[in-house]
């Protein structure tokens, strides 16, 4: 397709912004093509944020299927101040802090299998692709953080292991700064009393100051 000249000017960002509207509005007046479209778009992305909560790939895909439903469900009030994919983002978030309480009971763990490749863990300067440094964790810290609440266990994960900031994490749960603070402080300090002395444990949990 050619571009006209304003087009050909325009800030790739700003297109790109257009072009979600666009298909976003299709979307809510109904077009299956348009709800297709965003769907395919978003599933992986909604995958990788909940890898990081679910343990199973059946659980994977039935928590997958909902949040993708609740995003169309949603999609009237769908802004355009963010990227869709960071709006997903929150509403994934959310949906799995909603089944990690439902199931608060049964066995529950988080694998940093997803964590971003190049980033570094905590206390430990290691970067995180590094498969073994990734098992060695997955094996100290798997067992401890499934004790969590589902609350601090969220904020734990996008905290010390996304990377994301209490305001973002804040905005992700719906609740309060000072919660998210105050959360995150309770769960590294049930991590560092499970720890029992653990030196590649409390590294890691010692190497962000809540």
């Amino acid at each position: 397709m050619r571009l006209t000249v304003a087009e050909a000017h325009t800030d790739p960002d700003e297109r790109a912004r257009t072009l979600d509207e666009a298909l976003v509005r299709r979307a809510v007046a109904g077009d299956r093509h348009a709800q297709q479209s965003i769907l395919m778009r978003l599933v992986e992305p909604v995958r990788t944020t909940l890898r990081f909560f679910l343990p199973g790939d059946t659980e994977l895909q039935d928590v997958t299927q909902a949040t993708l439903l609740e995003v169309l469900r949603s999609l009237g009030s769908f802004r355009h101040e963010s990227r869709l994919e960071t709006w997903t983002h929150r509403i994934a978030v959310r949906v799995a802090l909603g089944h990690l309480r439902r199931r608060r009971r049964r066995d529950a763990w988080v694998t940093l299998d997803a964590a971003p490749e190049g980033a570094v863990l905590p206390g430990t300067g290691a970067p995180r692709d590094d498969a073994g440094v990734r098992h060695e964790l997955r094996r100290h810290l798997g067992h401890l953080v499934r004790t969590l609440p589902p609350e601090r266990q969220v904020v734990v994960v996008l905290r010390l292991v996304q990377g994301y900031s209490v305001e973002e994490i804040a905005t992700m749960t719906s609740a309060r700064p000072n919660t998210v603070r105050s959360r995150l402080r309770a769960g590294l300090r049930q991590l560092r009393a499970a720890a029992h002395g653990d030196g590649f444990l409390m590294a890691w949990v010692g190497g962000h100051e809540s």
